[in-house]
């Protein structure tokens, strides 16, 4: 769902948005990432992009394909596995001040960023209350910071239970073919 992903950045009309991501078909993932990379580009954001090795080597094969060596430079890709296992384990606080550290400098200068990660983890028993801890705590920095920042996890890879949870931690949920909005409280 490309117009999809679309519609929610429209949506949000660049104010801060904490989106969660649940995808099932990988082609679609990566055209939505570079749908995100192409309206924050075209906007002159910066755009930080938390991705795994598979995906960065298509990610940048399309990008310079798409894009001026000028836009380029206004993507910033770091591998998910250096950016979530900084410390060989996934640390909610070490993943959090990483986060912060990696924007620091677009915030500082007050250049606008938009964010993406994709958040994968190895066989990690405990997992879900690591994970919620990092979402809770992105989503309170998000606010008020005019940022966008997606957070990706796929289908097949994320328990019902961790979905939920996600779900309650972002403000708007994408899926390959919907889009989930909360109900506006009167």
């Amino acid at each position: 769902m490309q117009n999809g992903l679309r519609q929610l950045l429209s949506h949000f009309n660049d104010k801060e948005a904490h989106i969660f991501y649940h995808f099932n078909d990988n082609d679609l993932y990566l055209n939505n990432v570079m749908t995100f990379i192409s309206i924050g580009i075209k906007k002159g954001y910066h755009i930080l992009v938390i991705e795994n090795e598979r995906n960065i080597i298509h990610i940048n094969s399309r990008l310079m394909k798409e894009f001026s060596e000028e836009e380029c430079s206004k993507v910033h890709i770091i591998n998910n596995f250096d950016f979530y296992y900084a410390n060989n384990s996934f640390d909610p606080k070490v993943i959090y001040d990483h986060f912060i550290k990696s924007i620091a400098p677009f915030l500082d200068d007050h250049s606008m960023v938009w964010t993406w990660g994709l958040v994968e983890w190895g066989e990690e028993s405990e997992i879900i209350p690591k994970i919620k801890e990092y979402e809770q705590n992105l989503d309170k920095f998000i606010k008020g910071k005019d940022i966008i920042s997606v957070c990706a996890y796929d289908v097949q890879r994320t328990p019902e239970q961790l979905k939920d949870i996600l779900m309650t931690c972002h403000c708007a949920m994408l899926t390959d073919d919907r889009i989930f909005l909360p109900q506006s409280k009167s």
